[in-house]
Formats: structure tokens, C-alpha cells, sequence
């Protein structure tokens, strides 16, 4: 008696690639350094880009779709709104070796 083949799922490469999207790794490290931080960074991250909504394709180590969405950016807003957290009392962007 032959028993059905069992289906092989992707688990382990879904596990260690998870989501695909750079943007959303790319937001959710921009919450964690607030945390760390204890400081609201969103007008640092926004002076370098963190926040740009578009789509890019690219091949680096593979071939990504980053997009982002003005959504996902208000969420990200939001999140770090909602933790309290003061804003730096110097613009980081003007400290310099």
C-alpha cells in the first residue's frame, strides 16, 4: 500500500525570509529606534528618506519590490505617536564628526 506523499510546505525559507517587502522591515526598524531611543525620531528618519512612498525594483542578493504606501507611513506616524515619546532636543541631522 503506497501512502500519499506528504506536500512539502516552504515553511522554513517563509520562516527565514518572512515578509518580503523592505519597506515594512525598513519601518519597523524606524519604531524600534524610537523605542530604543526613547525619543519620537520621525522628523530624523524623514530628513533621510525613510518615508518615501513609490514602488522600486532592485537586485541586490536577490530581486525586491520595495513599496511603500502613504498608509504605511501614517501607520508608522501613528505608532510612534501613540509611544509619547519627545522629540531630540538637537536636529540630529546638523551633528557632525
Amino acid at each position: 500500500m503506497n501512502k500519499p506523499r506528504r506536500q512539502r510546505s516552504d515553511w522554513s525559507s517563509d520562516r527565514m525570509m518572512g515578509e518580503r517587502n523592505p519597506a515594512v522591515h525598513q519601518l519597523n526598524f524606524v519604531k524600534t529606534a524610537c523605542e530604543v531611543a526613547k525619543l519620537d525620531l520621525t522628523d530624523f528618519f524623514d530628513k533621510y528618506g525613510f518615508f518615501f512612498v513609490g514602488t522600486l525594483e532592485y537586485d541586490d542578493y536577490g530581486k525586491y519590490t520595495y513599496t511603500m504606501t502613504q498608509e504605511m507611513v501614517d501607520a508608522c506616524r501613528l505608532a510612534i505617536k501613540n509611544m509619547n515619546l519627545p522629540k531630540p532636543k538637537a536636529d540630529l541631522t546638523a551633528l557632525r564628526d
